[in-house]
């Protein structure tokens, strides 16, 4: 079992629909050609908007145990560790694909 961790700092974009592209390759190549099967990210819990795109593109809250426990309290800021699963990935993409097979 093979689990990453992402350290972005996404800063406020309005080209939205740029980043979410970059992130549909990077998903892809990540689940796909190097055999990763977890994603975690943190999140500082305040931001809301980046919580909200964090879920939008397919993390959610880890309720389990923390995988990475120095990542949740930084500089003096609580944050979230949020995750996303090879297979949640390739439900929503299998999802998405029988949907609109037009696009691909």
């Amino acid at each position: 079992n093979i689990s990453a961790r992402i350290k972005f700092v996404l800063l406020y974009h309005r080209k939205i629909n740029m980043l979410t592209d970059f992130f549909r390759k990077f998903f892809s190549r990540i689940f796909g050609f190097e055999r990763v099967d977890n994603i975690f990210t943190h999140i500082v819990k305040e931001n809301r908007s980046s919580m909200r795109y964090n879920r939008s593109i397919g993390f959610v809250e880890n309720s389990g145990e923390t995988q990475y426990p120095d990542e949740l309290h930084i500089n003096g800021m609580n944050l979230v560790e949020m995750y996303r699963t090879k297979e949640m990935y390739l439900d929503i993409r299998n999802k998405f694909h029988s949907q609109f097979p037009e696009i691909f």
